[in-house]
């Protein structure tokens, strides 16, 4: 292998996305359930994540593995016990994830570098925000703060119902488990909408999928690497993603709408007269884009000369 590889074994970029490259993630929980499963599988098979970004309808990850037969242990481990999670709660049946997830070995010091700017930037090119510490589901903002998007949370000062959520994280946490669906719809029905962002932030920093230190040293210190996200958007060619100019800012319209009307989790079961409804009327109503409708309710079609959308 040419070049220097990282101490902790051969570095890889993952990306894995739907099946069907429709929308996979729609709510915070649906993140949440994902990322406490990704930090426990990493650390049961050895995997160390230098950077990480959970988009709409896709993931990436840069992690360091022991061996490729642990990389691959590790995305079956975890694609698994997703979608089984995943396919309960949104009622859906069949394979979630696509079965050979896009992987580039990372060889030298530079293209690991490349490539944690590029994985960290990923929002930032998807018109989701303007820095990379600015998003959640970047994770950068977790290297320097274990609460970056809410207040500091003082145990003692915060309410029963607080108290037993960060409890049973650490409980998870202590017996290497993630948080699942039904755990989060019993914690946020309790919670307040500051307290909803502090719990968020401590599942983040506590299940801590992104180990920083190993990134870090590619750069000298966290303040170096934060200016390089900054400054450029990194690199990736040897994985083909399915890469749109359009920005990923629709699908928050899409989902603000889903929420309101109270159909977020029947996306896959709608029957289809009244998924092409709703489709149609975000067309009309919303000027949603068709390649976000297509997405957002895994349905292809196209425009016709007559009003509405109509089925391939």
């Amino acid at each position: 292998m040419k070049g220097r590889k990282s101490a902790d074994g051969a570095v890889y970029h993952i990306y894995q996305r739907c099946r069907d490259c429709g929308v996979l993630f729609y709510t915070e929980e649906d993140r949440i359930v994902y990322c406490t499963l990704a930090a426990c599988k990493a650390k049961k098979h050895r995997l160390k994540v230098y950077a990480a970004s959970i988009m709409y309808t896709h993931i990436h990850l840069l992690a360091a593995a022991p061996s490729k037969e642990a990389l691959c242990e590790f995305l079956h481990d975890l694609n698994t016990a997703f979608s089984r999670l995943y396919n309960f709660r949104h009622n859906r049946r069949g394979e979630l994830l696509e079965r050979h997830p896009g992987r580039s070995l990372k060889n030298t010091s530079k293209d690991i570098r490349s490539s944690i700017v590029y994985v960290f930037n990923n929002h930032v090119e998807k018109g989701l925000c303007a820095r990379a510490i600015e998003q959640r589901w970047s994770f950068l903002a977790y290297g320097s703060s274990n609460h970056p998007f809410s207040e500091t949370l003082v145990r003692t000062k915060s309410s029963s119902s607080l108290c037993k959520a960060l409890n049973l994280v650490d409980r998870r946490i202590l017996k290497q488990k993630a948080l699942e669906y039904c755990d989060l719809d019993r914690i946020f029905s309790s919670l307040s909408v500051k307290e909803r962002e502090q719990f968020i932030d401590y599942v983040l920093a506590r299940y801590a999928l992104v180990d920083f230190s190993p990134a870090i040293s590619h750069f000298g210190s966290l303040e170096s690497m934060i200016i390089a996200i900054d400054s450029t958007t990194g690199g990736e060619y040897e994985i083909k993603e399915d890469y749109s100019k359009l920005k990923d800012t629709g699908y928050i319209a899409l989902i603000e709408d889903a929420v309101k009307g109270k159909y977020i989790n029947d996306i896959f079961t709608m029957p289809e007269p009244v998924k092409m409804n709703r489709i149609v009327e975000c067309s009309t109503r919303m000027s949603a884009h068709p390649n976000h409708l297509r997405r957002f309710f895994h349905y292809e079609f196209h425009i016709s000369n007559s009003p509405g959308l109509r089925r391939k």
